[in-house]
């Protein structure tokens, strides 16, 4: 088979494979939007909510379906932002005021990971499946992550502030885990397809010499994940023994700091590479979070 006729018989079988999961996923002979919302509903834990959350989709294709359910979670957290501002303007106290804060930077980062899902889910290519889904949930396991440090930092406030944030971010705490449920089904709806001795895993062909790849990669191997850098893969695969640390926080005082947010506080405003923090082993009892303008590599 020529290099030609490869990439038709992938081209075709692609396409197959997006029909076979649009029927998957709107049931017996079902297209329409509501039929599909009950099915990709069916593996959540809120399902009430999830059916909510698709009211707006136009279409029965799965990935629509999914991004809807992206936008009213997008939503829940613009409101519960702008609801914390209005908080922090009548709270007296500081700590309070602190606890907000943090919920505005960490919420607005949780949207901003919610907006790379969605587009990620937009553009998803059947021949890259496994390295896209990886990408999302990283990126939605983020976002959950986010959430919750919002809700802990209320743990030593007074008031019933923190209780007001806790409802408020009650749906979209659901419509995350929705989320993930959803990107996971899509999984496992392309993973138990074959036809003709191929699976989706084996469909990727490097576009222009011929080669067939199993995802270009083997995405089981140990390693970073796949949506990082060159940069960031060369420090993250380096021996931790052969990198120079610009701070190393020890608990037994043998580095520049004893806890790691007093690390992260010091990280330079502008900088010109990468800024190499070397934790060493201990039991740190902290919620450590960074300023969203900080790109991390943990």
């Amino acid at each position: 088979m020529d290099a030609k006729t490869k990439k038709i018989a992938v081209a075709s079988l692609s396409s197959v494979l997006l029909l076979a999961m649009v029927v998957a996923v709107a049931g017996d002979g079902g297209t329409t939007t509501d039929k599909g919302g009950h099915a990709i509903c069916s593996s959540v834990d809120y399902k009430i909510t999830c059916e909510k959350s698709l009211s707006d989709a136009k279409s029965s294709d799965p990935r629509e379906l999914i991004k809807a359910a992206f936008n009213h979670a997008i939503t829940d957290l613009q409101e519960a932002i702008k609801n914390s501002t209005l908080y922090k303007q009548a709270a007296s106290d500081h700590r309070t005021k602190a606890a907000l804060e943090v919920c505005e930077e960490v919420l607005d980062t949780s949207i901003d990971d919610l907006r790379r899902s969605f587009d990620r889910v937009g553009n998803l290519d059947i021949t890259k499946l496994k390295q896209y889904i990886e990408d999302i949930k990283v990126w939605l396991s983020g976002a959950i992550t986010y959430h919750e440090t919002c809700l802990d930092a209320f743990q030593n406030t007074t008031g019933d502030t923190g209780e007001k944030m806790k409802n408020l971010l009650h749906s979209s705490g659901m419509l995350l885990s929705n989320g993930l449920a959803m990107v996971g089904d899509i999984s496992s709806i392309f993973s138990s397809l074959s036809f003709g001795g191929f699976t989706s895993r084996r469909l990727l062909e490097e576009e222009g010499n011929g080669v067939d790849q199993v995802d270009g990669e083997d995405l089981n191997a140990a390693g970073p994940p796949p949506f990082v850098d060159d940069e960031a893969r060369r420090i993250m695969t380096a021996n931790v023994n052969t990198l120079k640390p610009n701070i190393v926080v020890a608990q037994d005082g043998s580095g520049q700091f004893k806890t790691i947010n007093g690390a992260i506080s010091s990280l330079p405003k502008k900088g010109d590479g990468p800024y190499v923090i070397h934790v060493k082993a201990g039991l740190y009892k902290e919620n450590v979070f960074f300023p969203k303008k900080v790109k991390t590599w943990c």
